[in-house]
Parts: structure tokens; C-alpha cells; sequence
């Protein structure tokens, strides 16, 4: 009997809540659509908000991809060739193509690595830039002549380096080691012998580069000391900032980071272009 009677109390108990269920409905119903609303509302900005950042870091990797590649094929442009202005504007369509792109990444990443090999790339293009002769027929044709100077260029690509290693960016190992040898081509170019070598041995120096670049390094600066010796015979040595800008970087020559490969065993060369 008392288990009947318990079970008829809470019958009653749940039949009264549920006569009641109305009232409540009408008093906080308002609220309670509110509150699922809301939480609705905050399911669908989290989720558009994720796929979006993960859309974003697609497309400026897409971006990073795009100028590596337009430098590679811009320093392969054939400048020297019997159709000049074709040359000419496909190094300035190459040019334009990597800016766009590395200025893409620039303007929608907070990344610090992406920023960083963006500003490795454009110092890199820079250098490109500064390395490519005029084609033929530039000195009467100003139109065939890249828009900025080798000197402009040369400056660009130096600010851009310098900027990887002012540690603003949090950039990582392969992005400083990348930027000393970029601003170790440019001291070389310009002549100034001792800022490449400082370069070069920071390289060597870093804990956090590897012995194969370490190496490579060790090539460089040995071949930059001979380099620094006047010449006993023959016409003077010719200053790389003056050499380069017509003759393209030879085999033994570091390459810009986007270009780099294993260094070869060739002979030495004036010109140094930068390394990865």
C-alpha cells in the first residue's frame, strides 16, 4: 500500500508540473529561444570563422608557392635573345606576378613563418632583379630596361633580409640562416668584403645550422678571401658590383633561396647570390 500510494504521489507531482508547463512557457519562453538562438548563432560564427582562417593560410601558402615559382622562372628568363621586347616583358610580367603574390601573403598572414619566407622571397626576386642583364638594345630602348635600378633592387632585397634578422618577425633557422646568405651576396656585390665575411660566419657560427650549410659557408668565405687578394698579373680584378650586373651568377656561386641546390664542386666565382 505504501508503494502504491508513493507512486500515486508522484503521478500526481508530475501531472501537476506538466499543468504548469504552459504558464512557464508563456513567462520564459521568450528567454529560452533567446538563449538556443544564441548558442546557435555561436556554433556558426566558430565554425565560419575556423573555415575561414583555414581557407586563409591555404591561399597565402598558395600565394608563398606562386612567387617561389615566378622567381625560379624569372632568373631563367633568355634576356639575350633576338626578340628583346618579348624578353622584356616577360621579366616585367614574372616581376609583377611575385609581388603580387608576396604581398598577398604579407597583407592576410599573422603567421611568422610565412611572413618571413615572404620576405625571403622578396629579397630574393629583388636580387633576381638586380642579377638580370638588360636585353639587347636597352641603352637606345629605355622601354626594354626593368623599371628600377640594379642599385634600387640590390637596396630592396638587402632591406628585406635585414628585416628577417631585426627578430620582429620570430623568424625560424632556415629563414635567418636564408637571409645571411642573402645579405652576404649583397655586402659582396656591393664590395664590401668584411660585412659578407661577418655574414658568412654567423652562419657558421649559428648552433642552429646544419653541417651541410655550414660547409657551404666555409666555401664561401674561403673563396671570398680570395677574392680580397689584389690581382698579381694581369688586367685589375674587376669589382662584382660592376660584373654582375651583365654576367649571371656561374656555377659555384650560392643560389638565392628559392633557387638554392647542393653547392658544386666548380670553380670559384665574383658573383655570390644568396643562399637557402
Amino acid at each position: 500500500m505504501k508503494a502504491q500510494r508513493r507512486h500515486e504521489l508522484k503521478t500526481n507531482t508530475l501531472a501537476q508540473g506538466l499543468e504548469g508547463l504552459p504558464g512557464i512557457l508563456r513567462q520564459y519562453g521568450d528567454k529560452l529561444l533567446l538563449v538556443v538562438v544564441l548558442i546557435l548563432l555561436a556554433i556558426v560564427v566558430i565554425r565560419y570563422y575556423t573555415t575561414g582562417k583555414r581557407q586563409r593560410v591555404e591561399q597565402t601558402q598558395i600565394s608563398l608557392n606562386t612567387a617561389r615559382t615566378a622567381v625560379r622562372n624569372l632568373s631563367n628568363v633568355p634576356l639575350q635573345t633576338a626578340r628583346p621586347e618579348l624578353a622584356a616583358a616577360t621579366r616585367d610580367t614574372l616581376a609583377k606576378q611575385a609581388q603580387e603574390a608576396i604581398d598577398d601573403v604579407l597583407d592576410h598572414t599573422e603567421d611568422p613563418a610565412l611572413q618571413t619566407r615572404a620576405l625571403i622571397v622578396r629579397g630574393d626576386l629583388n636580387w633576381t632583379l638586380a642579377m638580370l642583364p638588360d636585353p639587347p638594345g636597352a641603352e637606345t630602348q629605355p622601354a626594354l630596361k626593368y623599371g628600377r635600378s640594379r642599385e634600387e633592387s640590390l637596396r630592396s632585397a638587402q632591406q628585406a633580409y635585414q628585416e628577417i634578422l631585426s627578430g620582429k618577425t620570430g623568424a625560424p633557422a632556415d629563414a635567418v640562416r636564408g637571409a645571411r646568405f642573402g645579405l652576404a651576396a649583397v655586402a659582396e656585390n656591393q664590395g664590401d668584403w668584411d660585412e659578407a665575411a661577418r655574414s658568412f660566419t654567423a652562419i657558421i657560427n649559428d648552433p642552429a645550422t646544419a653541417e651541410a650549410f655550414k660547409q657551404q659557408a666555409q666555401g664561401q668565405l674561403a673563396r671570398l678571401e680570395r677574392l680580397r687578394q689584389p690581382a698579381l698579373l694581369g688586367a685589375p680584378r674587376t669589382a662584382p658590383s660592376t660584373q654582375a650586373a651583365t654576367e649571371p651568377a656561374a656555377a659555384g656561386a650560392t643560389q638565392p633561396a628559392t633557387l638554392s641546390s647542393p653547392p658544386a664542386a666548380t670553380a670559384p666565382t665574383q658573383s655570390t647570390a644568396p643562399g637557402r
